[in-house]
């Protein structure tokens, strides 16, 4: 089988479950994707919807809603940045916290399901080998 196809494959049946399971806590999967890009980006710099739209290589109207829709459900804040009043600085409230560890945790479990028929070492290659592919796109 093609390895292409058999990733996008495996990546479809992945994000549906995946999808699946965070909908049964009222989650999107596009709502914890934008949640986990903001503690990602913390550390180092303020999220706004312009850097976390091009992380998660979606449109910034696409973005803005999906932030909008979480500043509803009291999982992120927003406040005017100082150095540009046009833009929000967004962070994670505390729900958002336990929002957050909630979809890491139903993660986890989704991948637990397909990665348990690999051995320890295969599951380390199987890393190795993602992380590879990765470092070969940002070249």
């Amino acid at each position: 089988m093609n390895t292409g196809y058999l990733l996008m494959q495996i990546s479809k049946e992945i994000r549906y479950q995946l999808n699946q399971q965070l909908l049964k806590e009222n989650i999107t999967i596009q709502q914890w994707a934008v949640a986990e890009q903001i503690h990602l980006l913390s550390p180092r710099k303020q999220a706004t919807v312009k850097n976390i739209a091009q992380a998660l290589n979606m449109d910034r109207p696409t973005a803005s809603g999906i932030v909008n829709r979480l500043e509803t459900k009291k999982i992120i804040t927003k406040k005017v940045d100082s150095a540009d009043k046009r833009s929000y600085l967004i962070s994670l409230t505390s729900s958002g916290e336990k929002y957050l560890n909630l979809g890491q945790q139903i993660s986890n479990q989704v991948m637990d399901s397909y990665l348990n028929h690999l051995s320890t070492p295969e599951q380390t290659e199987l890393n190795q080998l993602l992380s590879k592919f990765l470092k070969s796109d940002e070249v």
